[in-house]
């Protein structure tokens, strides 16, 4: 069993780059070549604007009608970090109300400022391990070491960009940014979990962000 150290050191590659998704933010096992994923947006009432940022009602992923299941920003001391938008099958409100959903689940984001990755990389480290059990945090370390490889290549996520990942069942977790895919597909589960699970845990970066995005009034 690896120590503490040694998956931290390994987390540590991911996150100096994917930390940008989330502070507020190869062929490893587990992963296989990505298909785009197939979207079209819903343009209906009830959409959602936030900073200029438009969050339509519903779209369409797979062959499945999603649901906008809350939208907020991370903020991030007086800044605007990003737009966050939560897509489900059906409503929820829970953590564990979203994990047991069948069908396919989108996370997006639209940065609102430049996005340093490796600034913010132990930012995101900290939210990772403070909302992934012990057991599944070193399960998911070589994932996210390939995974790093990917916002390696983008480096810098800037106003506008759109970063979405998707939960396909089936076929698993794809990275795209600006519309093209960036990853092979992750196939665990628990990896789309994880990656929930930093803006909706227990302990999330953002308490105001988590309450929008789960469709809630703030606390």
């Amino acid at each position: 069993m690896p120590t503490d150290q040694t998956v931290r050191s390994l987390a540590m590659a991911a996150v100096c780059a994917a930390c940008a998704l989330t502070t507020s933010w190869g062929h490893a096992t587990g992963r296989a070549a990505a298909v785009p994923p197939t979207v079209s947006t819903t343009a209906a009432p009830g959409a959602i604007e936030l900073a200029q940022v438009r969050f339509a009602p519903q779209l369409s992923l797979h062959g499945s009608t999603l649901q906008l299941n809350g939208a907020g920003i991370r903020h991030k001391l007086m800044f605007k970090v990003y737009a966050a938008g939560l897509y489900l099958p059906k409503k929820a409100h829970t953590l564990d109300e979203i994990n047991a959903q069948e069908g396919p689940k989108r996370i997006r984001l639209v940065p609102l400022r430049t996005i340093d990755a490796e600034e913010l990389s132990r930012l995101f480290l900290r939210s990772l391990e403070n909302n992934t059990e012990k057991a599944t945090f070193y399960r998911l370390a070589p994932s996210m070491l390939q995974i790093s490889k990917v916002f390696t290549d983008i480096k810098k996520l800037q106003p506008g960009d759109e970063l979405t990942m998707d939960w396909v069942p089936g076929t698993g977790t794809i990275v795209s940014h600006n519309g093209n895919v960036k990853s092979d597909t992750f196939t665990e589960s628990m990896f789309f979990d994880a990656l929930v699970g930093i803006w909706l845990g227990p302990r999330p970066a953002d308490p105001t962000l988590k309450q929008a995005l789960l469709g809630l009034p703030p606390d």
